[in-house]
């Protein structure tokens, strides 16, 4: 039974572009450690293999006795394969005889054996030399293995095995320390390295730069001023909304995509027909959706807007950067805004570890909303059904109409409508028969919560419900 010798295994660097921290391991039941590795999904796009750079077994001191009958040196990798076309080879230096490192073995000239077996690789030893090293038979000391002694594997090139790497791949790799008796295995040492691949990061920041008032990138539209202009956090009248477009890319370890030089380019997507008088499809003065830096392009129908960013970009995969331009939208404050939500889409070119010219796409992205602040009423219950009745009116006494929203909640659902009537200015309006008819085509009998909400300023609304129950002619108020 062998007795285990301390030994210590490093992945010291990784071929090509790498930008290695050490991974290692030990024997003895130590944990081993390792430092992920982060590989650009879009820059290792066509690549099939990568170096893992030199593996270092560093000898320890327990008992270099163990090691007398060492005869070959094993390189199991799991998680990929090892390539055919790999050819592994092994320095030994002594540190007590640091001209002489790699004579103990003659390894320089004997030491180095090519499988090429996809699984597994096996490095033999010019045994006779070697071993009488680690057994004090030779007969200059300084030609004796001894601790700290290291061996350097060096040649390991390996293909992902599903063809390409992909996010959460973890690529392990286990060195035996073989004996001439029988095979038996003297020593394990097991290296994870994790690579995961990394993709570029598309940010669209919801919201205005002002910031809307409810907290979640809404800015809402001042029915008190008709429609026609924004309120900012401190309830003040403004007319520019500002949205930010923003791409974030990662910091990567190998196969880094370049996207320098190249320019992004955004689009906003939204509906700017409201600016636009005459339906000629052209905003009219005053009005503009401007890209704060570069150059900004309507769409014939006024449903989204294209700017191409005046800076290059300097994403090379060496740090974590975020790269982006706004959008400044200006109203003239003569005219009803158009309350909706923007989305994002953004493309930009870069370039793979490969050199090859690519292109990167996101659509869709959160970009903010435009909402009325108007006003918002619960009426805690009314029954519904052939046994009652309801009278629901909203009073406005203002100068602005509002169109009614109506959510009606029962048995664990919500309901919503947008009532053909509209809460008219300095009138009282009934809802009564819309709102019956509509629960009646929800399948709701029984109570429900009635929540009204009418855009028009909430100073001036009134809402008021009553509900009559026909067998008993009982009227009751309950909001």
């Amino acid at each position: 039974m062998f007795k285990k010798t301390l030994l210590a295994l490093a992945i010291t660097g990784f071929a090509g572009n790498a930008m290695a921290a050490a991974s290692t391991g030990t024997s003895g039941g130590l944990q081993a450690t390792t430092a992920e590795k982060i590989i650009s999904a879009e820059g290792a796009e066509g690549t099939t293999t990568i170096g893992l750079g030199n593996l270092v077994i560093t000898l320890g001191a327990d008992d270099i006795a163990d090691y007398t009958s060492l005869n070959d040196i094993e390189i199991n990798v799991t998680g990929a394969t090892l390539t055919p076309a790999t050819t592994l080879a092994i320095a030994y230096a002594d540190v007590a005889q640091t001209a002489g490192d790699g004579t103990i073995a003659n390894l320089a000239a004997n030491g180095t054996t090519t499988y090429p077996t996809l699984t597994q690789s096996k490095l033999a030893l010019a045994t006779a030399d070697f071993q009488s090293a680690f057994d004090g038979s030779v007969g200059d000391s300084s030609e004796n293995a001894e601790a700290t002694d290291t061996f350097t594997i060096s040649g390991l090139i390996v293909a992902p095995n599903s063809g390409t790497f992909v996010a959460g791949e973890q690529i392990s790799v286990e060195v035996k320390m073989l004996s001439s008796v029988g095979g038996a295995v003297i020593e394990t040492i097991t290296i994870p390295a994790t690579i995961v691949k990394a993709q570029f990061g598309f940010t669209a920041v919801t919201g205005a730069a002002l910031a809307g008032t409810d907290g979640n990138g809404a800015l809402p539209v001042d029915t008190a001023d008709a429609r026609m202009s924004f309120l900012d956090t401190n309830s003040d009248e403004i007319l520019t909304d500002t949205v930010t477009a923003t791409i974030t890319s990662a910091k990567v370890d190998l196969l880094a995509a370049d996207a320098t030089g190249y320019k992004h380019s955004f689009v906003l997507n939204g509906d700017f027909n409201f600016m636009d008088d005459d339906a000629d499809f052209d905003v009219e003065s005053g009005n503009s959706v401007v890209g704060v830096a570069g150059v900004t392009t309507y769409a014939a129908d006024l449903m989204k807007v294209t700017l191409v960013d005046a800076s290059n970009s300097t994403f090379d995969g060496t740090a974590a950067d975020t790269e982006g331009t706004n959008f400044a939208i200006t109203v003239d404050g003569e005219r009803a805004i158009t309350t909706q939500a923007f989305t994002l889409d953004a493309t930009f070119d870069y370039d793979t570890d490969a050199g090859v010219k690519k292109s990167q796409a996101f659509s869709a992205k959160a970009a903010g909303s435009w909402v009325l602040n108007g006003s918002s009423d619960a009426i805690a219950f009314l029954p519904f059904g052939s046994e009652y009745a309801q009278s629901i009116t909203v009073t406005n006494s203002g100068s602005v109409a509002g169109a009614v929203t109506v959510d009606l909640t029962a048995d664990g659902t919500t309901y919503t409508t947008t009532l053909t009537a509209e809460a008219a200015a300095k009138s009282v309006t009934n809802i009564s028969i819309e709102v019956a008819d509509f629960a009646a085509e929800s399948g709701i009998t029984g109570n429900a919560r009635v929540k009204v909400v009418v855009n028009a300023p909430s100073a001036n609304i009134a809402v008021k419900g009553v509900y009559y129950h026909r067998a008993s002619a009982d009227r009751v108020l309950t909001y």
